[in-house]
């Protein structure tokens, strides 16, 4: 489907509203989730497009179905394509992902969204958006608008907002930008007072549209115009919020940018496996099969790393937490033939009964 049938079908879906739930934070890393037990529930039903990308976020965002009772079992990073493959149901839409780790399950409505491909102010809000910026979908506006969620980052990592608004369709994409895309105006960097908590008004004198917590070292705003002791700023690294500051700016060499993640190279122990060093590393062969109360929702398209949380040798299964790169890991249990030590002297973990499902 080209461009402007994407965009098309994407409007006429988006007549009805997507549900709201609560936004995650952003960040690389988390602990495994938890796996309480599931529980059904009723929820009304949304249509969305057919294709999305994931928004940024932390908390768990896939499920095992769509009851509010059920289950978190996976993270995913932003910028994921996803294929949505029926109604969302209350705050989860059914997706399918295919790639190094394949998915059938549930996502968080709050994590999709596109990407925007041309820079602009979000109508109704104090933000701006520029090239490779992800954003959620709320829905329809009128005269080729879409309604949605912008949650300005800061260069600490932390988030603004979140803030709901109007942009162009014409200005989202499931794709990456343009490589000639037009970036936000370069303006003159500046730092905000060290150890201070900021605010940000809508125009000189106005209302507190935002609030930048303190930091050490400060955050650096970019300076757009100069009204004595009013600055006109955008602050953050993607998206921003644009206002006026009243408080003595300091230098700075340059402009704020977004903290560095390096990918994990091919071959090595992705970034949220890693991060679990209180349990045993194995490594996961290929087409193995991740199963959560006897479904398989997840399989290995390529070799990947996996933690052992428990291990219940008279089902000869494994609780682990898997992943086959840095976009996705998943919990859930595993054959232990699918698994090897990554290492020699390896601690054992220690045997239990096989529960009813996985912790």
């Amino acid at each position: 489907m080209d461009a402007s049938n994407r965009l098309s079908t994407l409007l006429l879906v988006l007549s009805t509203v997507i549900s709201g739930c609560t936004p995650a934070n952003t960040a690389t890393t988390g602990p495994a989730p938890a796996v309480p037990s599931a529980d059904d529930g009723a929820s009304v039903t949304q249509e969305l497009p057919s294709e999305l990308v994931t928004t940024m976020g932390s908390s768990p965002a896939i499920f095992t179905g769509s009851e509010p009772q059920a289950p978190a079992v996976g993270y995913i990073t932003g910028g994921v394509h996803v294929d949505i493959t029926g109604f969302a149901v209350g705050d989860r839409a059914p997706i399918r992902i295919d790639g190094p780790m394949a998915i059938r399950g549930w996502l968080s409505t709050s994590r999709l969204g596109m990407r925007v491909i041309h820079r602009g102010r979000v109508d109704d809000t104090s933000t701006y958006v520029g090239p490779g910026d992800l954003v959620r979908l709320l829905g329809s506006d009128t005269d080729g608008h879409i309604r949605i969620e912008v949650r300005p980052r800061l260069s600490s990592g932390a988030e603004l907002g979140p803030f709901r608004g109007v942009f162009p369709a014409s200005g989202l994409s499931l794709d990456d930008a343009p490589a000639d895309a037009e970036a936000p105006s370069v303006g003159t960097p500046a730092s905000l007072p060290a150890a201070q908590a900021v605010q940000i008004f809508d125009r000189p004198g106005g209302e507190v549209v935002a609030t930048v917590p303190a930091a050490t070292p400060p955050e650096v705003v970019v300076v757009l115009r100069d009204r004595g002791e009013w600055k006109g700023v955008r602050v953050g690294v993607g998206p921003y919020v644009v206002g006026y500051v009243n408080v003595p700016l300091g230098p700075a060499d340059a402009a704020p940018s977004a903290p560095a993640t390096p990918l994990t190279p091919a071959g090595a122990v992705p970034a949220r496996i890693a991060a679990e060093q209180n349990h045993p590393l194995f490594t996961v062969q290929d087409r193995a099969r991740v199963r959560f109360d006897g479904r398989t929702f997840a399989i290995l398209h390529q070799p990947g790393f996996a933690r052992e949380m428990q291990r219940y040798e008279n089902t000869q299964e494994s609780d682990v937490f898997v992943a086959a790169d840095d976009q996705i890991a998943v919990r859930g249990l595993m054959h232990i033939t699918d698994l090897t030590p990554a290492a020699a002297g390896a601690p054992a973990p220690a045997p239990a009964p096989a529960p009813n499902a996985a912790p």
